[in-house]
């Protein structure tokens, strides 16, 4: 049973590295928070575009891998992200 477990967490953890995990973290990073450290998520996701050089549809594919680390919420119509992962 643990050989699998090791290979599930491989797994899992070659697809947020295959998503640009680390490029979503560092976009997050440098960019302008409000006082609960929430960012805008369109604006946040056209900088993740930028950074990854990837059409609008593949980082919304990207983001749907990574998304369990980051909490939403919405205030009015716009939505915000954090990052609440390690």
């Amino acid at each position: 049973v643990g050989w699998l477990e090791h290979g599930m967490r491989i797994q899992a953890s070659s697809l947020s590295n295959k998503a640009g995990l680390n490029i979503f973290v560092q976009v997050y990073m440098d960019s302008t928070k409000n006082e609960d450290d929430y960012v805008e998520k369109d604006s946040y996701m056209d900088k993740v575009g930028a950074e990854l050089k990837k059409a609008p549809a593949t980082v919304y594919r990207y983001w749907k891998q990574i998304k369990n680390d980051f909490e939403e919420t919405n205030i009015g119509r716009t939505k915000y992200i954090k990052y609440i992962g390690e």
